[in-house]
């Protein structure tokens, strides 16, 4: 049986499903020209529908949580039973991908190639394995919207998965105020806090012993927690815009650190520790309120940036003051100097 017809570019949908009873069907993908708006189908073959069904090994996952399974590119989606088994029936025969998802975030995902069958053979693609560390992970990135009043927001909308862990947190502009102590529980390589209202970074951040990137911005935070020094493999730290007045002698252990962006605060002197920082690459503390930097500085020879514009630095020493002409990002940094 053939079906022939056109389709103009109203919604640009991605696939079109054509049946005839439960016995015949065909799924056809397609990608709309651009410039015509229009596609030509030609000839849809109908061949005789599929059936697939596997099951879920539940044992990480709590009884009272839904589970479902959606044949991606299909508007189809099974409930799992509690014994973890699952059925698609009349289902378009060629290659689908599975996804296993819950009522808040997508968990797994399982290729299954569908054979060619009649509605009385089927493939069962056997026992999916759910990764538990991401369960648990999306469990833990779940207390931390809701700690924030964000009950309506997704986990899948402010993290990225990657091997079975949640690596990845975005939570900008989310009017985020605490970051509760489950926090310590993820293995992040990236923490995105920018513009929120914190007015502090906890003390169960720093068994965050995985993060590379934190990125604090326009937040209210006004210090440090001592364990925080404990990040040792952190590569990139942006705390603009805050009220940081001091920066504790710790802060040189983060010595992998390769940019730290302090801008606009209130910071009135950096500590002698920071000649550590060897991997240093971007230093940004423009607009704060320093009057002189530590004269260490100065054998931090593999800067490429460097931005102290809008502070105080009106008699720095030869050496600092030639430092910092060979670094900086500004030429003309001495005339933005805020002297008496």
């Amino acid at each position: 049986m053939g079906v022939a017809g056109a389709v103009r570019r109203l919604f640009a949908p991605d696939a079109i499903e054509v049946r005839a009873g439960d016995d015949s069907i065909a799924l056809e993908r397609y990608t709309i020209d651009i410039d015509t708006g229009i596609i030509d189908l030609g000839q849809i073959q109908l061949r005789s529908s599929a059936k697939v069904s596997g099951t879920i090994d539940r044992q990480n996952i709590p009884p009272d949580v839904n589970i479902y399974v959606q044949a991606y590119g299909t508007e189809r989606a099974v409930k799992v039973g509690l014994d973890g088994t699952f059925s698609f029936e009349h289902i378009p025969p060629g290659n689908h991908v599975l996804r296993i998802i819950s009522s808040d975030a997508e968990i797994g995902i399982a290729d299954s190639n569908l054979i060619m069958a009649g509605p009385a053979e089927h493939q069962d693609i056997g026992t999916f394995l759910m990764p538990p560390d991401f369960w648990r992970d999306t469990a833990a990135v779940r207390e931390i919207l809701d700690s924030n009043g964000l009950q309506g927001v997704h986990t899948s909308l402010v993290s990225k998965e990657d091997m079975g862990r949640i690596v990845d947190l975005n939570l900008n502009q989310r009017a985020i105020t605490v970051l509760p102590p489950i926090i310590s529980s993820l293995r992040l390589h990236s923490l995105h806090i920018n513009q929120n209202m914190l007015d502090s970074l906890p003390f169960e951040l720093g068994f965050v012993y995985s993060l590379l990137q934190l990125y604090g911005d326009d937040n209210f935070i006004q210090r440090f927690s001592s364990n925080l020094f404990g990040l040792r493999q952190l590569e990139m730290l942006s705390l603009r815009g805050n009220r940081l007045d001091t920066i504790p002698p710790d802060f040189g252990k983060l010595d992998n650190l390769k940019m730290v962006d302090f801008g606009s605060n209130r910071i009135q002197s950096l500590p002698s520790t920071f000649d550590r920082l060897v991997n240093l690459k971007d230093l940004d503390v423009s607009n704060n309120l320093l009057t002189t930097l530590p004269a260490s500085l100065v054998s931090l020879t593999g800067i490429d940036i460097l931005m102290v514009d809008g502070n105080q630095l009106c008699s720095l020493s030869v050496e600092l003051e030639t430092w910092v002409d060979n670094f900086s990002v500004n030429p003309d940094w001495k005339d933005t100097q805020q002297c008496k």
